[in-house]
């Protein structure tokens, strides 16, 4: 297992990040959220803090672009702060399109 410090330096680095996207990917991923939210329902918990509208990649921008894997993760969501300010990592599901 490598040490955190590598791990942490190895989040910054930046890298060529490759894109799919569509209008039914968006759709898929609306669904499982609506699923994730009447599961957290019927258990009387919390709704989870998500950004507020998913949209497919202009065609312009299916290239590809180069983003640190962690500002990957913070822009889509997976990873976040909660209002406590501690990190908080998202379900899956809930990821950018």
């Amino acid at each position: 297992m490598k040490p955190a410090a590598e791990v942490l330096t190895d989040l910054a680095q930046a890298t060529n990040i490759a894109v799919h996207s569509s209008r039914a990917l968006c759709g898929e991923v609306d669904t499982a959220t609506a699923q994730d939210d009447k599961k957290r329902d019927e258990k009387e918990l919390k709704p989870l803090r998500r950004k507020p509208t998913l949209q497919g990649v202009p065609a312009e921008q299916f290239k590809g672009f180069r983003r640190a894997p962690w500002q990957l993760l913070h822009s889509s969501g997976v990873v976040s702060r909660s209002p406590g300010g501690e990190l908080a990592a998202a379900s899956p599901s809930t990821g950018a399109a």
